[in-house]
């Protein structure tokens, strides 16, 4: 590196050769910001479409922090047997049809899926034993349980 040379360092802030100050292009930041903007939008209403609001789910005395992903497969269990994904009520052979076709997406696309099970706390355990069950023969070892924290 020649410390002799006049001409100004890449991040300098100096004038330039013809005596103007730079000038930061407004636009294309503004561009960025919107598009960034948009996308968390997207991302949040897609995360909630899949929260039931129905199911009250247990509270939880923990430390741990609970991060939502957008890939998991959330499976929400009402108080009254209900099964509910997406917005549709499946029965248990369904549940394991759509949580079978899930695992075989995520296989295609090199990754690994989850579930989610936001288990209503009133319901019974024999819901939630059958639900772990079709997971378990959908190939999904992963399971997660979702509570909100106290």
């Amino acid at each position: 590196m020649n410390l002799t040379t006049s001409q100004p360092d890449a991040m300098s802030f100096a004038p330039a050769r013809n005596g103007k100050p730079p000038k930061l292009a407004m636009a294309p930041m503004v561009d960025i910001v919107l598009l960034l903007i948009c996308f968390y939008l997207l991302v949040a209403k897609t995360t909630q479409d899949q929260e039931d609001p129905e199911v009250r789910v247990p509270r939880i005395v923990s430390d741990q922090t609970l991060e939502e992903h957008p890939a998991e497969l959330i499976v929400n269990l009402h108080a009254d047997r209900r099964i509910v994904v997406n917005g549709e009520t499946l029965t248990p052979d369904a549940l394991g049809a759509w949580l079978t076709e899930q695992q075989a997406k995520a296989l295609r696309q090199d990754r690994q899926a989850f579930v989610v099970v936001r288990a209503d706390k009133r319901q019974r355990y024999g819901v939630l034993d059958e639900v772990l069950k079709t997971c378990r023969e959908a190939g999904l070892s992963t399971v997660w349980f979702r509570a909100t924290k106290q």
